[in-house]
This record gives C-alpha cells, sequence and structure tokens, in this order.
C-alpha cells in the first residue's frame, strides 16, 4: 500500500487562561519555553453486508510543539514550531475489487496551519485544536470485468465511475481536529506544571461521512527549561525571510551553551519545488547554502540541530521564501513607431499629439506565478504628472498615456521604470527597466503659441538655445523687411543686401525686425564646414541641434555687432561711416590688421573657403558660432529623429 508523509511545519498560537490565584506563582512566570507532543491514531472499520464492502481506516498524526513565553503578557505563549504529519491508509475489499486511498497532508497559503490550547483549571478541562492543512486524496481501483453490471447500481456507481477513471483525486479542506478531555489529577503542579492525557478523543472532521472519527489521543507539555537557546540566521540583512531576485542564501546557527555540536540543517520543503541544497554542514559553525530563485524553488523551513550530551535539540523553524520580480518589458506600441527600440517611444504626430506606454512583468514567488496586481506598485523616476498610468486589469502590465505633449523639454528622456511586489511574506523590487520618451521633430504639435515645429520649440529650451531674441521659423526665409539705405553721398556705395536674400540660408538676423529667422529645414541640412586647427576647410558640418546652435549663435553675433554699431533696428546707420557698405563701420575696418574700409571682401578673419561668398560683416560671426562644441546638447535632444533616435 503507498504511504506518503509530508512534513508540515506551522506556526502555533497557544494562549493557556490560568485565572486561578494558584497558577500565577513565581515558578509559572519564570518558565520561558515548552515542549509537548502528541500522537492521534484511528483505526476503524466499516461493513455494508448489501454489497459485501469493508472499509478500514488506519490513521495516525504526530506533532511536536515548542512554546516561547509573550514577555508582555504572562498568560500568553506563542508556538513558534509544530512539526506535524500525518499518514492515512483507507482500504475497502469487496470480493476481488481492490480499492486503495493513500492520503497525505499538505498546507495551504490561505490556510494557515495553526494549534490552541486553552485550560480551564476550575473546570477541570483543556481544549486542543489542531488545524493541519488540508488532506489530498488519491484513489486507485481496480474492478474485475465482470463488475460491469454494477454500471447502474446506485450504491456503487462512484466507484464505477472511478475504475473508468483509474485515476480520481479529491481536495478536501480540513478545519481542524478538536479534543476535549479532564485534567488528570494534579496534572499542573506549581513546580512541575506538567499537563499530560492519555485516552480516547475525536476529532470534528471524517472524509466519508458527518460523523467525527473516534480515536486514541496522547498529549504532553511540560517546561523545557533546560534546553539550549538555538538561533537561526542568514546573510540577508533586509527582507530576511525572502529571497528576492537572488539565487543563493546563507544560514548559519548559533547556540547559547557550549558543550554541542551542531548536526546538518534539517530542510522541510513546502512544495514540489525544491531549492538545490549547495552545501549542508554541521559542527561549531554550520552553515547551509540553497539555490533557487521563485521560479524554480518553493517555500522551506530550516531548523538548525544541535546534540549535547546525547539529546538532539531544534531550533524554532526559519521560513525561507524564494521570490523573483523579473525586469520590466516594453511591449510594441503605435505610438513608437519610428524606430525598432521598442524602449524608445515617440509621441504620435496628430495634433495633440497621444502616446501610450505600455509594460508588463511576471513574478514568481515560491514556484508559483502570481497574477494579482493588487500586490504590486510600479515606480517610475523621475516621475511625471502628465503621464496617467493605469495598472492591467489582468495579468502584471501598466500602461502610461498622455493625450499632449508637455510643455518642458525635460519632461521627455530617460525614465527608469521598476515594479514592487509587497506580499505578507516577500516585498520585492524588480531590477530598473530604462526607457525613452521622444517628440516628433518635425511635427507642430507643442503646447506653444508660436505654431513652431516641435524641434525649435524644445531644443531653444536646451543649452543650445540663445535666450532673448524672438526666433520665427519659415519654409523659405523671406527678404529684410525693408532695404538698408545710407546717405546718397558719390563716396557710398549701395549696403551689401545679398547676404539677406539668398533662398538657400539656413538663418539670418532681420535687422529691422530684431529677429532671427530660421528655415523649417534647418534640421536635416548641413551648415557650412568647419574649419581645421590650421584655418584650412574640413570635412566636419553641423546639422541638427548642433546646426540650430551653431546658427544662433552666429546671428546672435550679428545681433550684438550691428547693434553697437548703428543702433537698433540700424536708426544711427550713415554711408559716411561705411563707405563700402558692407555694414561693418570704417573705424572697425581701419583698426582691424588686414582690413580695407574701402572694400566689402577685405577682412583676413573670413573663412578662406568663403572668401568670395561672404563680405567682411561675416568676419566674426562665424567664428563666434564655431565656438559651441558639437555634441553638447545631445543628451537633452529627445526628438525623432534625432542624435538619440
Amino acid at each position: 500500500m503507498k504511504q506518503l508523509s509530508l512534513i508540515i511545519f506551522i506556526l502555533v498560537f497557544f494562549t493557556i487562561n490560568l485565572f486561578s490565584q494558584q497558577m500565577k506563582s513565581d515558578e509559572i512566570n519564570n518558565i520561558h519555553r515548552w515542549r509537548g507532543k502528541f500522537t492521534f491514531s484511528v483505526d476503524k472499520q466499516d461493513i455494508f453486508p448489501q454489497a459485501a464492502l469493508r472499509i478500514e481506516r488506519h490513521w495516525n498524526f504526530s506533532g511536536e510543539i515548542v512554546l516561547e513565553k509573550v514577555e508582555e503578557f504572562d498568560n500568553e505563549w506563542s508556538g513558534e514550531q509544530l512539526d506535524f504529519q500525518g499518514t492515512v491508509n483507507d482500504k475497502e475489499m469487496w470480493d476481488s475489487l481492490r480499492y486503495y486511498t493513500d492520503i497525505t497532508c499538505r498546507s495551504l497559503k490561505e490556510n494557515y496551519n495553526s494549534a490552541y490550547l486553552s485550560i480551564d483549571t476550575d473546570r477541570g478541562t483543556y481544549r486542543v485544536s489542531i488545524s493541519p492543512g488540508n488532506f489530498k486524496q488519491t484513489y486507485s481501483v481496480t474492478i474485475p470485468p465482470e463488475l460491469e453490471a454494477l454500471k447502474n447500481d446506485t450504491l456503487l456507481s462512484i466507484l464505477y465511475a472511478m475504475a473508468e477513471s483509474n485515476k480520481l483525486e479529491k481536495e478536501a479542506l480540513v478545519d481542524n481536529f478538536s479534543f476535549v478531555v479532564s485534567l488528570e489529577d494534579k496534572a499542573i503542579d506549581l513546580k512541575n506544571p506538567k499537563i499530560s492525557y492519555s485516552g480516547l478523543a475525536e476529532t470534528n472532521y471524517s472524509l466519508f461521512s458527518a460523523e467525527p472519527l473516534e480515536g486514541f489521543l496522547t498529549l504532553t507539555l511540560s517546561p523545557a527549561t533546560d534546553e539550549p537557546d538555538i538561533t537561526v540566521t542568514t546573510n540577508k540583512q533586509t527582507n530576511p525571510h525572502c529571497l528576492c531576485n537572488d539565487s543563493i542564501v546563507e544560514f548559519s546557527a548559533y547556540t547559547s551553551s557550549g558543550g554541542g555540536v551542531f548536526e546538518k540543517f534539517e530542510i522541510e520543503y513546502l512544495s514540489d519545488k525544491h531549492p538545490v541544497t549547495a552545501k549542508n554542514e554541521g559542527g561549531a559553525k554550520p552553515v547551509l547554502v540553497l539555490k533557487g530563485t521563485g521560479e524554480n524553488a518553493g517555500k522551506v523551513r530550516v531548523k538548525a540541530v544541535y546534540k549535547k550530551d546525547g539529546s538532539l535539540y531544534r531550533s524554532k523553524a526559519y521560513e525561507m521564501n524564494f521570490c523573483i520580480v523579473e525586469k520590466p518589458q516594453a511591449g510594441y506600441t503605435v505610438s513608437n513607431s519610428h524606430g525598432g527600440d521598442k524602449n524608445k517611444f515617440v509621441f504620435g504626430e496628430e495634433n495633440p499629439g497621444a502616446i501610450n506606454i505600455r509594460l508588463f512583468s511576471h513574478i514568481f514567488k515560491n514556484g508559483e506565478k502570481m497574477e494579482d496586481a493588487d500586490q504590486t506598485i510600479w515606480f517610475m523616476d523621475p516621475a511625471e504628472e502628465y503621464l496617467n498610468n493605469e495598472v492591467a486589469s489582468y495579468g502584471i502590465g501598466i500602461s502610461y498615456k498622455a493625450d499632449k505633449l508637455p510643455s518642458e523639454n525635460n519632461n521627455f528622456g530617460k525614465k527608469n521604470v521598476d515594479l514592487e511586489f509587497v506580499n505578507y511574506e516577500c516585498n520585492c523590487t524588480s531590477e530598473k527597466e530604462e526607457i525613452q520618451i521622444f517628440y516628433p521633430r518635425d511635427t507642430k504639435n507643442n503646447p506653444g503659441d508660436e505654431g513652431w515645429p516641435n524641434w525649435t520649440y524644445y531644443w531653444q529650451q536646451t543649452k543650445a538655445g540663445v535666450k532673448g531674441v524672438e526666433l520665427k521659423v519659415w519654409k523659405t526665409i523671406p527678404p529684410q523687411d525693408k532695404a538698408i539705405t545710407g546717405l546718397a553721398l558719390l563716396n557710398c556705395m549701395d549696403p551689401a543686401p545679398e547676404q539677406y536674400t539668398d533662398p538657400n540660408l539656413f538663418a539670418r538676423y532681420n535687422v529691422y525686425a530684431d529677429r532671427i529667422d530660421l528655415t523649417e529645414n534647418l534640421p536635416v541640412k548641413l551648415s557650412m564646414n568647419r574649419p581645421n586647427p590650421d584655418g584650412s576647410k574640413s570635412n566636419i558640418c553641423d546639422k541638427g541641434i548642433d546646426a540650430f546652435a551653431v546658427n544662433l549663435r552666429h546671428e546672435n553675433n550679428h545681433r550684438k555687432e550691428l547693434t553697437s554699431w548703428w543702433g537698433l533696428k540700424m536708426v544711427n546707420y550713415s554711408c559716411t561711416e561705411d563707405y563700402d557698405g558692407d555694414l561693418v563701420p570704417n573705424s572697425v575696418e581701419k583698426s582691424t590688421l588686414g582690413s580695407d574700409y574701402m572694400s566689402r571682401k577685405s577682412s583676413p578673419s573670413r573663412p578662406i573657403w568663403l572668401w568670395d561668398y561672404v563680405t567682411d560683416v561675416e568676419m566674426n560671426s562665424y567664428n563666434v558660432g564655431w565656438t559651441w562644441k558639437m555634441g553638447s546638447a545631445d543628451k537633452e535632444d529627445w526628438s525623432s529623429p534625432g542624435i538619440q533616435f
């Protein structure tokens, strides 16, 4: 006959009601630990003559109890340990029919196995109630072919169904075993308060009927004042009873008294998924190393075993749970259609733009997949108020949504998202997953009122931008608002207008509007080649946010110089002070080595490869623009497409 047994370590709570004055002595109050044992056995035979059926029941449950006194309350005790094991063997016999039943105990996470002990000295009774969890029952049936006629027999229809399926599993929740017995005479002695019982008792549970099962109970409970205190510790400083996302945990043990030696640790596995035992050594410094994750390892209870003077002493059971919260993953959405990287999310190009960032994770605790989103908390760092989050209705997932673009450039960019699993046994947090949020570069759906493309609106907020000047973006930069004219003297040339009417301009300072004009295609066009260290032309050109920065600084330098030379909007311009009409005052050109105030293209400060193209007014602005260090604003560019996407 198959026999299965599963040791169940259980947290227990014992409340001892010692109301009489005799129980308040110093002797009782000085007791700090009690230890007890119990066994309950049932041998029963039921006979059904009409079916020639006999059922034999042989039950045996045994347990060891350890209690620790709750110091705050003299009459309360907390049971830290209840070792409980039980085997049940039922056998039904009917001619050639053989029907075997194996039953083993197991625990349920929803059902905290517990035991209660209360004593009423006035009534001379005590009650023991033990809840061992639940039973799993497996039937194995063999029925000969000639019994096919029993198919329609009401009494045996269940057995016939078993025969057809060959195996039937049934789970039955056990509430508790309750025993009410009388105290023995002098069972409670002030100097030796031992509680013992040996006799008949009954349980309120039966496998096949509502009638309580009667059996034989023995129980003892006595002080354990001479036992050594044994403590089990681990190398985990936080969350000490849960291995989060790790794979290794190390146990050690020590005792309050010497003279003994530690045996190997005892491990109780509470599921069919066992962590790997990498090391289990006794001695003066015992050590136990377990490996596993929440996906492949189930909960265990660990005890240190100490041998002294020929006796074995065990520590309180140390529970260890295994949990893993997987690093969140991002799912593909319509919002990140600008690239293949699923961790990069881009606002939509509609107006206003929207975004939907979906993340999911998996959580495994003690070998079981957890799907309860109520036990999870999602975190985003830095948190963004413009994003509304919505936890998935099934599974472990979240959506971060927005129906319009934020106003600040620093609201985009890198965000770290992690998931915390909060459980009464484990509090574990996943690794951080980095996501990145972008805006569509050339679309005009930002919250500004100027109608700018997004790149202008957001780049102007970065270090690439220039403050204190008006900007305007055009498809093609138009001519100046009006021509620059001076006094009509014979020695005055017409002011040079060509550089302000070129349709291929990237940017221009509109002197009469006191405004910098930019072209909409600036991000994709290349600026003028930068110089090499020796002043020669290089093959390096600025584009994107670098072109934006260089051109703004170039044009803003025109604004500063022209205003300082001729006043705001050229109100003080005179051709008598600018003979060659290059907009550089005669006095400035006279003081500049190599310049000729009668020639528009004489300043050696102009880039050599642009001598035939630009006039002397450009002699400083190009060099000022090139003071911008390429790549300085890369980490602030969250445009798509852009430097980072």
